[in-house]
């Protein structure tokens, strides 16, 4: 049975109001498919390899490589290789409109929903580093700060 990413960040990452991160390893993958939808979700490799899959492609994500999916698209992620983790971000699609840089970086990846291609974006080493840092402020620290 496939499940939805949503519910595995609530059960077992990290939540503060509109957000959930986690980070992802490979037993996540044993029974299932991990379906994702209705969110905006940020989702960065940091190791090994994945597939997913939406409407119209597979693609093979690897590490340094950043995906942002918007809550008009619907992905499913399977095969990962043993060695796999990734971080994801997700944020209620409500609240990041809200949000005064919501509009810009929705502008940014919609060009690649229109073009029938999920926004995968190839980051080198040291901006990739920078990335899973910046996502990391949304883990422990959830649990005592709540603004950001």
């Amino acid at each position: 049975m496939d499940r939805l990413l949503t519910e595995i960040m609530k059960e077992s990452g990290q939540k503060a109001g509109n957000t959930l991160f986690i980070q992802i390893k490979y037993p996540h993958f044993l029974a299932n498919s991990i379906v994702i939808k209705q969110g905006f979700f940020f989702l960065l490799v940091t190791n090994g390899t994945t597939a997913i899959t939406d409407a119209f492609h597979r693609y093979t994500l690897s590490a340094n490589q950043l995906l942002v999916l918007t809550p008009s698209t619907e992905s499913m992620l399977s095969d990962a290789s043993s060695d796999f983790s990734m971080s994801a971000l997700y944020i209620n699609p409500d609240y990041f409109d809200s949000l005064p840089d919501g509009q810009p970086v929705y502008n940014q990846v919609a060009r690649y929903l229109g073009n029938y291609q999920l926004p995968i974006f190839r980051l080198q080493d040291a901006p990739a580093e920078y990335m899973q840092k910046t996502m990391s402020l949304f883990s422990e620290q959830l649990k005592t700060m709540q603004l950001y």
